[in-house]
């Protein structure tokens, strides 16, 4: 029971509410000094009181009644608080996974259950605790921690924080359930993270073997304009313009605005060498046409490539891009503002995590170039 009464050491003239509420299955606790009403007399202080009541009442009610589903929505058609349009598509998903299940349902358990369902390919990991597998394996990166990392990122970005807000949502704008502390999957610190930059000796190693020239195409495009996978896909020839030197490259993720990056001379010889210019820059356009076990698919003659130039396996398409990123900076002095611009980047801080350089000595000249007092 709920009740108003002055805090016994005296160090307060206000009134405050303390005791216990229930209301069906719902508990509300005001233990320690209680919640102040912020009245001097008992009367206004009861009136405060019987406010809270009714709200309490009414927000177990709702508690009561409300799913998932509904929250999704009103977040979804809130002007202010709703998500980007890519990332909505992730919302949308989690409410078809979750929106039957009641709000006041919601647990930890409960949301790590789904989270499999969501993405049915964690359930070969679901008795491996990713603390217990070493970072390290054989003097390299253990590719299997490396995989759990990556997958549990996106299952935090796509599944995790979005029903987090969602969940945050209902609680502090809808009244609709209590407060859940949300909980991550575990992933490797940035610290942790093997740099995927290729060297300039590992870059030359891979063009010298004797993989098809296809392939070593898709990689000289790929260092030289620092293109997602999927942008690099999309180019059409009607997007190469040889006589400006341009290149357009569209939607590599969703709600992403085109650009146009400039074409390097080495690109520019491999580009002159293709008389059929009709269509796609390159023959991939299908995800099954990219699966490891097809022999003539992008991962296997990728995978080839670099076994022949004795390069890791864990370098894969992306790191042409932070081998980009580095390379401008390292070598052109690029600034975290010109590779937003062309690299189509829309956080700052992204830019740095992909743009880090190994160059010690450069970094040590430029301090060394500080006053001497």
């Amino acid at each position: 029971m709920l009740k108003v009464e002055k805090r016994k050491d005296g160090r307060s003239q206000y009134y405050y509410i303390k005791g216990t509420h229930r209301f069906g299955d719902e508990v509300t606790l005001f233990d320690g000094s209680g919640v102040s009403t912020g009245c001097v007399k008992f009367k206004d202080a009861q009136k405060v009181l019987n406010k809270k009541i009714n709200e309490l009442n009414n927000q177990a009610q709702n508690i009561s009644n409300h799913n998932f589903g509904e929250a999704t929505e009103e977040l979804l058609n809130d002007p202010v608080e709703k998500p980007s349009y890519e990332r909505s598509k992730s919302y949308e998903k989690n409410q078809l996974l979750l929106g039957h299940i009641k709000l006041k349902d919601f647990t930890l358990n409960l949301i790590n259950r789904y989270a499999y369902e969501r993405y049915p390919t964690l359930h070969e990991w679901k008795n491996i605790k990713f603390e217990d597998v070493p970072l390290m394996k054989d003097g390299e990166h253990n590719p299997l921690k490396l995989d759990m990392s990556a997958k549990f990122h996106t299952l935090n970005t796509h599944y995790i924080t979005p029903v987090g807000r969602v969940l945050h949502y209902a609680n502090t704008h809808l009244k609709w359930c209590p407060y859940i502390k949300m909980k991550k999957f575990p992933i490797l610190s940035s610290d942790q993270r093997p740099k995927y930059n290729f060297t300039v000796e590992e870059i030359k190693r891979c063009l010298d073997t004797d993989a098809d020239a296809h392939i070593k195409l898709l990689f000289v495009f790929l260092i030289f304009t620092g293109a997602r996978l999927q942008e690099a896909l999309n180019v059409e020839w009607k997007h190469i313009d040889l006589e400006n030197k341009t290149i357009r490259l569209i939607q590599g993720k969703q709600n992403d605005r085109p650009r146009d990056v400039p074409i390097h001379a080495s690109l520019e010889k491999w580009l002159l060498k293709i008389n059929n210019r009709e269509s796609f820059l390159f023959e991939w356009r299908y995800l099954d046409q990219r699966k490891k076990n097809k022999e003539f698919g992008l991962a296997h003659r990728w995978n080839y490539m670099l076994e022949q130039a004795g390069v890791s396996s864990l370098k894969k398409r992306h790191a042409c891009r932070h081998t980009w990123a580095t390379n401008l900076t390292v070598f052109a002095d690029a600034t975290p503002q010109d590779l937003m611009e062309i690299g189509g980047w829309k956080d700052h801080r992204s830019v740095l995590v992909y743009s880090r350089s190994d160059n010690e000595d450069r970094i040590r000249g430029k301090i060394n170039g500080l006053p001497q007092l």
